[in-house]
């Protein structure tokens, strides 16, 4: 593999300048080399020394070694199919393609070809999602019963990214938000026996699917996913109740925000104030404790850290094609859930 590993990123919008370039502009083992916008140059403030080409064929030549595929998720499959197919190691935002028949061809051709494909399921790396992981394996709250997680906006006016209002099941909420929660709760629990899903359309004039609710059952465990766009005032983001204790935690990470307004993720960047942390009610023998637990840092630069380490051949690649098909396989199974008003059977 050359070092710095050189990068293509196709499509420029708000996830490329929010999340992949400042992750990568950090990480001095990657070098942005060229850019595909079809018509624009936004990439040109963040970006200045890569080149921009107008095609994808302009960009999955032989001086790239990692390409990036960021434009609308109805894209995804044909462009990173081009792109390995070319022999490029691929990341992919998420969901990595639609269909779960597209995902088991592209990991199939990564195979053949013998190069790296990975999404981008950052959240993975949140803070309540690290914390909550550690809680759980400490024992403290006993047997885990009830585990939901909410991804919630108030955004009652339809999305100025057109492509993301569309009626197209790929660019639904569920598509959008649940990715992360579904990939989140696999982390956390492995996959359920059953699903149970309700999505509708709630916003006024809108026919996309803009609130969904999950339900993930396991032996003696019930997970719930919940996504909306008319909370306005919303409550835990994250709450996980056991035999011993329980865990809330309110509000998203804040990596995004951080990100956004500019800040530079290196050192202690992330780090949560004491306003941030979630509750901890609980039982440790016969000492009972309820206060703030202090968070583990949110870490969005450790998934670019692994894939350069899983190029190099030191790490095993921690978010995989297979368990990204996994992802869709539940999304698949909430919407025939959904269609049917029926529990669907995983496993």
């Amino acid at each position: 593999m050359h070092f710095p590993i050189r990068v293509g990123i196709a499509g420029f919008g708000y996830v490329a300048g929010v999340f992949h370039v400042p992750l990568l502009l950090a990480n001095p083992d990657y070098r942005i080399v060229k850019v595909f916008e079809r018509t624009a140059e936004r990439s040109r403030k963040l970006c200045p020394e890569a080149e921009i080409v107008r095609s994808l064929d302009g960009l999955i030549g032989p001086d790239v070694d990692l390409a990036i595929i960021l434009t609308p998720n109805a894209e995804h499959y044909g462009m990173a199919k081009s792109a390995l197919g070319a022999g490029r190691h691929v990341i992919v935002d998420k969901p990595i393609t639609i269909l779960p028949s597209e995902t088991e061809e592209l990991a199939d051709i990564a195979r053949k070809q013998g190069v790296l494909l990975s999404v981008f399921q950052n959240r993975r790396w949140d803070a309540g999602h690290l914390t909550a992981k550690r809680i759980i394996a400490s024992g403290l709250l006993g047997a885990t019963a009830n585990y939901e997680a909410h991804f919630d906006r108030y955004a009652p006016q339809p999305n100025r990214r057109l492509w993301k209002e569309g009626e197209d099941i790929g660019v639904s909420i569920l598509y959008d938000l649940g990715t992360h929660l579904a990939d989140q709760a696999v982390d956390m629990f492995g996959l359920p026996e059953g699903v149970y899903a309700d999505l509708c359309a709630q916003r006024s004039g809108m026919k996309r699917v803009d609130y969904c609710q999950i339900i993930l059952y396991y032996p003696g465990l019930k997970v719930v996913l919940s996504m909306g766009q008319l909370v306005r005032e919303p409550g835990p983001q994250l709450s996980i109740h056991g035999q011993l204790g329980s865990y809330v935690k309110h509000g998203l990470d804040r990596q995004e925000a951080l990100l956004a307004a500019g800040v530079v993720p290196v050192g202690a960047w992330s780090a949560e104030p004491e306003s941030a942390w979630g509750i901890l009610n609980a039982e440790a023998g016969s000492v009972h404790f309820r206060g703030p637990v202090e968070s583990i840092p949110g870490d969005y630069p450790a998934y670019y850290r692994n894939i350069r380490d899983a190029l190099a051949g030191k790490a095993e690649l921690l978010v995989t094609p297979d368990q990204c098909l996994d992802v869709l396989r539940l999304l698949a199974a909430a919407r025939e859930s959904a269609a049917s008003g029926q529990r669907i059977a995983f496993r």
